[in-house]
C-alpha cells in the first residue's frame, strides 16, 4: 500500500469505531508542510538540539517556500499557528538533552506542568548519551526495567507484543571478508531490506514481516505480474533509503491497531526500542487498543525479546534458504543471484514457518522480563537458535566444495551477523527532498523504478484452468505417498474450492462490466 494512501486514510483505519461524541481535529491549511516540520523537529530533538519558537516557524516558512503553489495567497505562519501546530502533534515544550539532560522552562511552562509532561509520555529521567551510553545497568535502569515488568506481568501473555526492526541485505554472498565489508549508502539502499518483525510472547500471534525496500514496484514483481503484495504474506513498504522512518513507523501502528482489533483484543501491550524513528504523538489519540511501552535506552541487548535471539533465529533460516537457492541454481547451471521477490518469499517462510514456538518463549525467558516457566512452559521441540546456525555451517560447507577456492572460509556466525559487523554507511539526517519525496509524495513521486531491468520475459498470468491441473498433480503425489497425507490433501481440496471461488467472481465481474458497457453503447446510438 503506498505511503502516501495510508496517510490519507489512517484516521478512517483507526477511527472506525471511536464514539460518536468524540472529535476529530480540522484538518490544517498546510498540511504536508506541518508533516515535513515534525520530522525535522523530531530529528532536532534527537540530535540534542535545542529549538526555539522562532526557529521552529522560519523551518516552517522554508518547507512553505520549498513547495510550489499556484493560484494561493502567501500563508501566515503567525503564533496562532504555531499554537496549533504544537497542540495538533502533542508538542508542548522544546526538550533539550545533554549532560545535564535539562529542559529549558519558559513562563509558559511551569515546573508542575513539566512533571505533568514526564508522566504523560513516560518519563522518569532523561536519557543521558555519550560516555554514560554503555549499556551498564544502572540502579535507575534496573528500576526502569522493574516497572515494566510489573506492567507486563498485568496482561496475559498472549497480548503482549513485541516489535523491532532488522536490516537484512537480502542477496548477500557468504565469505571470509564478510565482517569488512563496505557498502556505500546508494549500494545499501539497493540491496538492503528494513524489516520489522511482531509476534506475542507466546508465539500465538506472528504478524506478517513489514518490509522496506528502495522500490514501490520492483521489477521482479511486475515481471511476474504479481499485482497484490499482501499474497506475498507480507506487508511492502518503500522509500528512498529503505530504512524506518517517523511516517512509515506510523503505518505499523496503523497495521498493527487493525490487526488486533479484528482479532477481538480489547488492550495490548506492545514492547519497542528507543529508536528515533519510533514516534507515538501523532497517532496516539486513535490508539484505542495498543498501549506502547519503551525499553530504556542502550538496554535492549539484554532484555528485549527480538534482540535475545529472534532476529538472530529469523536471519539464521532465511539464510539457509539463501544458500540452498544458490545451491539448486549452480547444480541448474542458472544464474545464482537471488532477486527480490525470491528474498520475499525466503523471508515468509523464515518467518512463518520455520521459527519454532519453543525459540521464541525461550527468548522471551531470556529477556528476563517473564521468570517464570508457568507463564511461558516450553512446548514440544528442542529447537535452538544454535541448531540454525549448524543447519546454516553445513549448507556453507557443501557451498565451499561445490563452488569455491579452498582459501576460501565461510563462517556461519559471520554470515549471519553481517548486518551487526559490517559498517555500512547511512545518512544520519533527513534532507529536505527526502522528507519531502516521503511525507509530500502526491507533489513529488516518481514512476515506479525497477531494482534489475533486465531482458527477462514476463511470466504469463497463470489461468485457474492451469492452477487446478497443477494441483491435481499434487494430490495425486500425496495420494500415491507412503507417508499419512491427509491432513494435506484437506488443504489442497480447499485450495481448489478458493480457486473456484476466485474464478467465480472474477466471471461475474466481467459480467457486470460487460453489461454496464452494452447499456452505455445502447445509450449513445
Amino acid at each position: 500500500m503506498m505511503i502516501s494512501r495510508i496517510l490519507r486514510k489512517k484516521e478512517k483505519y483507526l477511527t472506525a469505531d471511536l464514539a460518536p461524541q468524540e472529535k476529530r481535529a480540522r484538518k490544517p491549511e498546510c498540511e504536508d508542510v506541518e508533516k515535513l516540520l515534525y520530522v525535522w523537529f523530531s530529528s532536532m530533538q534527537e540530535r540534542n538540539v535545542t529549538l526555539t519558537d522562532a526557529l521552529v516557524t522560519n523551518k516552517a516558512k522554508e518547507y512553505y517556500n520549498s513547495v510550489i503553489r499556484q493560484g494561493t495567497k502567501e500563508f501566515k505562519f503567525s503564533p496562532g499557528w504555531l499554537s496549533g501546530f504544537k497542540k495538533r502533534y502533542g508538542i508542548r515544550s522544546y526538550a533539550r538533552h545533554g549532560e545535564a539532560a535539562s529542559v529549558e522552562i519558559t513562563e509558559e511552562f511551569s515546573p508542575g506542568w513539566l512533571s505533568g509532561f514526564k508522566k504523560r509520555y513516560g518519563m522518569r529521567s532523561y536519557a543521558r548519551h555519550g560516555e554514560a551510553a554503555s549499556g551498564e545497568i544502572t540502579e535507575e535502569v534496573a528500576a526502569k526495567i522493574q516497572v515494566l515488568k510489573e506492567l507486563i506481568s498485568q496482561f496475559d501473555p498472549d497480548y503482549v507484543y513485541n516489535m523491532d526492526e532488522t536490516g537484512l541485505f537480502f542477496r548477500l554472498e557468504p565469505g571470509r571478508t564478510l565482517a569488512t565489508k563496505k557498502m556505500s549508502g546508494k549500494k545499501a539502499s539497493k540491496e538492503r531490506l528494513t524489516i520489522a518483525l511482531t509476534c506475542n510472547m507466546t508465539d500465538t500471534d506472528k504478524l506478517p514481516p513489514f518490509v522496506i525496500h528502495k522500490y514501490k514496484k520492483p521489477h521482479a514483481f511486475t515481471k511476474r505480474n504479481i499485482r497484490r503484495l499482501e499474497n506475498l504474506g507480507i506487508q511492502w513498504h518503500s522509500n528512498a533509503k529503505a530504512w524506518m522512518t517517523i511516517v512509515l513507523f506510523e503505518d505499523f501502528l496503523v497495521e498493527f491497531e487493525k490487526h488486533v482489533r479484528l482479532a477481538g483484543k480489547e488492550k495490548v501491550l506492545l514492547l519497542l526500542d528507543n529508536f528515533a524513528g519510533h514516534k507515538v504523538v501523532s497517532v496516539q489519540p486513535y490508539l484505542n487498543v495498543t498501549r506502547s511501552e519503551f525499553f530504556p535506552p542502550n538496554v535492549t541487548a539484554v532484555y528485549q525479546p527480538m534482540d535475545c535471539g529472534i532476529i538472530r533465529a529469523f536471519k539464521a533460516h532465511y539464510r539457509e534458504y539463501v544458500v540452498e537457492k544458490k545451491l539448486e541454481k549452480i547444480s541448474q547451471f542458472q544464474d545464482p543471484q537471488i532477486d527480490i521477490y525470491e528474498a520475499v518469499q525466503m523471508v515468509m517462510k523464515a518467518w512463518s514457518l520455520d521459527i519454532s514456538s519453543s525459540t521464541i518463549r525461550r527468548c522471551w525467558r531470556h529477556s528476563q522480563l517473564v521468570n517464570s516457566n508457568d507463564i511461558l512452559p516450553d512446548l514440544n521441540g528442542d529447537e535452538t537458535v544454535s541448531d540454525g546456525i549448524a543447519e546454516l555451517q553445513r549448507l556453507l560447507s557443501r557451498l565451499q566444495l561445490e563452488n569455491s577456492p579452498n582459501d576460501i572460509h565461510y563462517d556461519a556466525n559471520e554470515y549471519v551477523d553481517f548486518e551487526n559487523l559490517s559498517d555500512v554507511v547511512q545518512p544520519d539526517d533527513l534532507e529536505l527532498e527526502d522528507l519531502q519525496e516521503l511525507l509530500v509524495p502526491s507533489l513529488y513521486e516518481k514512476e515506479p523504478e525497477s531494482d534489475i531491468v533486465d531482458s527477462d520475459q514476463p511470466t504469463s498470468l497463470i489461468s485457474s484452468k492451469e492452477a487446478i491441473l497443477a494441483l491435481d498433480i499434487v494430490q495425486m503425489f500425496l495420494e500415491q505417498s507412503e507417508e499419512n497425507t491427509v491432513v494435506i490433501l484437506k488443504q489442497i481440496e480447499k485450495i481448489q474450492k478458493a480457486i473456484q471461488n476466485i474464478t467465480t467472481n472474477s466471471l461475474v465481474q466481467r459480467d457486470i462490466c460487460s453489461y454496464f458497457r452494452s447499456v452505455v453503447h445502447d445509450s449513445q446510438v
